[in-house]
């Protein structure tokens, strides 16, 4: 089934030594556009169904590069509205889905953190 959502053959699929660079070279540009993603976004950006996701990066030796939804904690913060429209701007040019997801990242950069 899995073969079917990377668009592989049953032959690359059991062989690693033939499986197109393609999804890797897609992992390695998601991490670049930023640090941590969303898993399920993660997923979506990559056209695989998110249980598929840590197979596919256990596959190409490839550390997990989407946050782990279980070690979230509720913060609430209030915004003025013109700063709340900058952030909002500034998360659609990182392509991040919410704003949660946003001031956790400018959190982790002032820090100086690379973890999610």
């Amino acid at each position: 089934m899995l073969a079917v959502f990377l668009n592989l053959s049953p032959e690359q699929m059991l062989n690693p030594m033939t499986i197109p660079d393609e999804i890797k070279s897609r992992m390695e540009r998601l991490c670049k556009e930023r640090e941590r993603w969303d898993k399920g976004k993660a997923a979506e950006a990559l056209g695989i169904p998110t249980r598929f996701l840590e197979i596919v990066v256990r596959q190409r030796n490839m550390k997990p590069f989407w946050n782990d939804q279980q070690q979230k904690l509720p913060v609430r913060i209030y915004l003025e509205k013109g700063d709340k429209e900058r952030a909002k701007q500034r998360m659609d040019k990182l392509r991040m889905g919410s704003l949660g997801e946003y001031v956790s990242y400018c959190m982790r950069r002032e820090w100086g953190s690379s973890k999610g």
